[in-house]
């Protein structure tokens, strides 16, 4: 799953990346969490546009994340009929230690080219307006970190994914693993751990530690 992320823009950044037609207001965070109001990109008749919503389905955060192996389900099928985008700088997911009584290891992951991340993502009305992103088998970048990583869409396939015309079944063909080339992660502090930590250090790669995961 995709527990935690990164979002610190600038919303001008935001503007020429998914090509929106205003500018949205944008606080940078570093460590956001289910539950917590996230920025959703939607297409509407007059272009696309940024929109505020809740990360989860429901209204405890729960069901922040969509496995690619259950849109076949009625449940998620029906999802897949309002679709969305969140933009993201990176995402952290936690390694598994070698040692049973370790702690797992933090790592960041982000684009290669230093752009943004688009996350495929729905909108759910259960209890209110809430989104989820989908997720799908690793990478040979993160599969050596976790067993599941979000479902990462260019340019293009932002744009069929956000396209209303795009039928359902088209639009699940994109829930793939990203090239593996398309991202890189490096380790970081355990500080993440804690939802309630803030700030770029979130980030920083740990002193010493290599780039590639292994």
């Amino acid at each position: 799953m995709c527990g935690r992320y990164v979002l610190y823009g600038p919303g001008s950044r935001l503007v020429e990346g998914f090509d929106l037609r205003a500018t949205p207001p944008l606080l940078p965070r570093y460590n956001i969490a289910p539950g917590s109001p996230v920025l959703a990109i939607l297409q509407g008749p007059e272009g696309r546009r940024a929109q505020t919503l809740r990360w989860g389905l429901k209204r405890n955060g729960s069901v922040p994340n969509v496995r690619d192996d259950s849109v076949a389900k009625p449940w998620a099928w029906r999802l897949m009929h309002e679709r969305c985008v969140l933009p993201a700088d990176g995402f952290y997911e936690w390694q598994a230690p070698n040692d049973p009584g370790a702690r797992k290891q933090p790592w960041y992951v982000s684009a290669s080219s230093g752009g943004f991340l688009a996350f495929a993502g729905v909108l759910g009305h259960w209890d209110e307006a809430g989104v989820a992103l989908f997720t799908t088998g690793p990478n040979g970048t993160m599969r050596p970190i976790h067993e599941r990583m979000p479902v990462l869409l260019d340019a293009a396939g932002v744009a069929r994914w956000l396209d209303p015309h795009t039928p359902a079944a088209q639009a699940a063909q994109l829930l793939r693993p990203a090239p593996d080339a398309a991202i890189r992660a490096w380790p970081v502090s355990t500080a993440v751990n804690d939802a309630h930590h803030e700030g770029a250090q979130l980030i920083e790669r740990l002193p010493g530690e290599p780039g590639e995961p292994g």
